[in-house]
């Protein structure tokens, strides 16, 4: 998978490289100058939040009342999977 930095850096050689062979416009030089600008901006990285222990054990809590150990743990895994999908 392609990160958008990753993918910025790409896209910034493939204009630079046009640019030597082509010749350069306004819209070129913008779009160069723009990306160069992103990519010198430090990566915002936030921590990624999970269930707290008091939140897992409410998920298990409310499974055990159904009364299916094996379940209250698939739901507080589930949970937790969809947590890591928003945090991506």
């Amino acid at each position: 998978m392609t990160t958008l930095r990753a993918a910025a850096r790409q896209a910034l050689e493939a204009l630079e490289e046009s640019e030597q062979h082509y010749g350069s416009d306004s819209a070129l030089r913008d779009a160069i100058q723009i990306l160069r600008a992103a990519l010198e901006q430090p990566e915002q990285c936030r921590e990624w939040q999970g269930l707290t222990d008091e939140e897992r054990e409410a998920a298990i809590r409310w499974a055990i009342e159904l009364e299916n150990t094996q379940f209250s743990h698939t739901v507080a895994r589930a949970i937790e999977a969809k947590l890591k999908e928003k945090n991506v």
